[in-house]
């Protein structure tokens, strides 16, 4: 039960803000990269922490899963 709990804060801290906050950080770069105020590098590197922040998202989504399928077969489920 604990894995369930422990998995689902982890999937809300990604959607109560943390995937509009990395979007939202590439979304200004791109435009700062636009207006030259801001390097090919900086708009790179926002690109990576979206990507990365995406994949992280994934796995805990993945992570909720496989422990509410755990939770289920302790309790006797399939």
């Amino acid at each position: 039960m604990q894995d369930v709990r422990t998995a689902n804060e982890q999937l809300q801290v990604f959607e109560s803000g943390l995937l509009k906050q990395a979007e939202q950080t590439l979304r200004v770069a791109r435009v700062s990269f636009q207006q030259g105020a801001a390097s090919l590098l900086d708009v790179l590197d926002s690109q990576r922490v979206y990507r990365q922040t995406l994949l992280e998202y994934a796995q805990a989504r993945a992570d909720l899963s496989i422990a509410l399928a755990r939770l289920e077969r302790a309790v006797g489920g399939v």
